[in-house]
């Protein structure tokens, strides 16, 4: 059984230090994770545990629990959100033989070190890309060391770049068609609420118009979810 636990502000800052506007697709990446190297993704994997900041906008929030992700809403004074992440590392049950940890900080090292020693196989999922500030490598030396000596396992964020990376929703006139594609619900919803006025007027001069939501989580199984449709 696969555990994923994921440190949702150092993902945000690899994100950025992959060159990511507007940050990382996390339907992308929960599907990528659960399913990479499972034969049975569905029974080996644990829901991915994810922890975030409280200045985590509500909509960010209810997207993913919504995709699947166990939330964790924690501080980041004095490393809260790493110690509970630690906590849930230590803690996971006897079925977990992997484990899928996203992050590069190195808080980390003892209680994965600690796992591997029990068995359990371990995968950091990061990028060897640099901090947009400083340059030098998000990835901690500490795990470096380990993935060269073979201790660890290595994806590389930046080898799955073009199916992870988030692009915000956007319309597209096609006829006398609208389609507002991508993004998550809660951004849908607010830009729905913005152009409804105009969509409203529009409708009554043009019946023909429709305009329907694809859920992001449903594209690479090429599914489509009227959520919000007029005739």
């Amino acid at each position: 059984m696969r555990a994923i636990p994921i440190d949702g502000v150092n993902l945000y800052n690899m994100g950025r230090a992959l060159g990511f506007y507007d940050g990382i697709d996390h339907a992308a990446l929960l599907d990528i994770l659960t399913h990479v190297g499972a034969a049975e993704p569905a029974q080996r994997a644990l829901k991915p545990f994810i922890t975030i900041s409280p200045n985590t906008p509500p909509t960010i929030e209810n997207f993913l629990r919504k995709a699947g992700y166990e939330v964790l809403v924690v501080s980041t004074e004095n490393s809260a959100d790493d110690k509970a992440l630690i906590e849930w590392i230590r803690d996971l049950p006897p079925e977990v033989d992997e484990i899928f940890a996203v992050t590069a900080d190195a808080d980390f090292i003892e209680i994965l070190d600690e796992k591997v020693r029990a068995g359990i196989a371990v995968t950091i999922v990061s990028t060897h890309a640099g901090d947009v500030r400083t340059g030098k490598p998000v990835l901690s030396g500490s795990y470096g060391y380990r993935i060269n000596a073979g201790q660890y396992g290595f994806m590389d964020l930046g080898e799955i770049r073009d199916r992870i990376e988030y692009r915000r929703p956007e319309v597209k006139f096609q006829g006398i068609r609208l389609e507002i594609e991508g993004g998550n619900p809660g951004e849908m919803l607010q830009l729905i609420s913005d152009i409804a006025p105009q969509l409203s007027e529009a409708m009554a001069r043009f019946p023909g118009i429709r305009w329907r939501i694809k859920e992001p989580w449903d594209l690479d199984k090429d599914r489509r979810s009227t959520l919000a449709r007029t005739e």
